[in-house]
């Protein structure tokens, strides 16, 4: 017998209480440190990833090594091909060899324009280890749906 495919309705139900049950675990957190609320939040969408990617792929933190020596800043997140290549794991952060990511989070409570120079510098310096991949039309519209989709998530998270 064949499953039937789940109404798209369903599956945007399943994501919109999963974005509430979120928002609320980020919320819940007592410590009034910044970076300790930040760590708590990277924690939450560190554990919803895992639980969602496929099994071939990973979700840490920690710096990218380029082959030459060169690496990455700190990175909040990372999503790596853990099923083809290894990472060196320390007590709280990984190092993670450049041709195994696949994509780099940086989680922010707050938005600023420092922050975002932030970002950028990070991204600047993470794309210069990362092989090039070349993006299809069909790529860059995903990646700019999911840009807009960022800007809404964060304007939910400021409320908080």
């Amino acid at each position: 017998m064949r499953e039937r495919p789940l109404p798209s309705s369903r599956i945007q139900r399943y994501f919109r209480g999963k974005t509430r049950e979120l928002l609320a675990v980020a919320g819940q957190a007592i410590a009034e440190h910044p970076g300790l609320i930040g760590s708590h939040r990277e924690q939450i969408i560190r554990i919803y990833l895992d639980a969602i990617l496929p099994r071939r792929f990973k979700v840490g933190r920690g710096m990218i090594y380029h082959a030459g020596g060169h690496r990455s800043n700190e990175a909040d997140i990372v999503l790596w091909d853990a099923e083809n290549y290894p990472s060196l794991v320390m007590q709280d952060h990984s190092f993670f060899f450049a041709e195994s990511v696949n994509a780099v989070l940086e989680v922010k409570s707050n938005w600023s324009t420092a922050e975002l120079e932030d970002i950028k510098g990070k991204c600047n310096r993470i794309s210069n280890l990362l092989p090039l991949r070349d993006l299809s039309v069909a790529d860059e519209i995903a990646s700019l749906r999911l840009d807009v989709a960022s800007l809404g998530v964060a304007k939910s998270m400021r409320a908080l």
